[in-house]
């Protein structure tokens, strides 16, 4: 998976700012603003208690951490976001990943359209108030790496369809990259 770097990052805030024909906002809206520019990064968690797994059986998520990060690709006019989601099953105390790539959004309400790496399903994104998304994942999708063993009951449930995630401080999201350079981008602040 690629990840930004730094100087990829401070390339795609000018190039976050493209809005593309059919979408009244401008694509970095999930991501909201920092300092009036487009922020290069965004965290959004959820956390589901007893109550809420009781009444949704078939769900299988207990909480998700998203990350989502703009980096710029040979294209400027092109804009493109990696995503990593850190995924708790029921039943499991190990955390799973599911990662890809993301461009503007095709369908209508939809911000950012994204490709689980190695043909692993895909992601939507669509921004539902300031400081919430909805993320979509109506086929499931593969967690881990391709090669990875992973359990049949660490997998997306037939209730795990839609997620309503709450902005959070990009310092909770820290622990899903493995970028260096972005992670001293989130200390930072910047």
């Amino acid at each position: 998976m690629r990840h930004p770097t730094a100087a990829t990052l401070g390339a795609v805030i000018l190039a976050a700012s493209f809005a593309s024909p059919g979408h009244a906002e401008t694509p970095a809206a999930p991501l909201g603003l920092v300092d009036g520019k487009p922020a290069p990064y965004a965290c959004f968690t959820r956390h589901y208690d007893a109550a809420h797994l009781a009444s949704h059986p078939k769900q299988n998520v207990k909480d998700m951490a998203v990350l989502i990060a703009a980096y710029a690709d040979q294209q400027p006019d092109f804009p493109q976001w990696t995503i990593i989601v850190s995924v708790h099953f029921r039943g499991h105390a190990q955390r799973f990943a599911v990662s890809g790539s993301c461009s503007l959004g095709h369908d209508p309400g939809q911000l950012l359209a994204c490709g689980v790496d190695c043909d692993g399903g895909r992601i939507g994104i669509r921004q539902k108030g300031s400081d919430e998304l909805l993320l979509d994942i109506p086929e499931g999708a593969r967690v881990g790496n391709e090669d990875e063993v992973v359990p049949k009951t660490a997998r997306f449930g037939s209730d795990d369809k839609t997620f309503l995630l709450n902005r959070v401080s990009a310092r909770d999201c820290l622990a899903l990259t493995p970028d260096p350079d972005l992670k001293a981008l989130i200390r930072k602040g910047k």
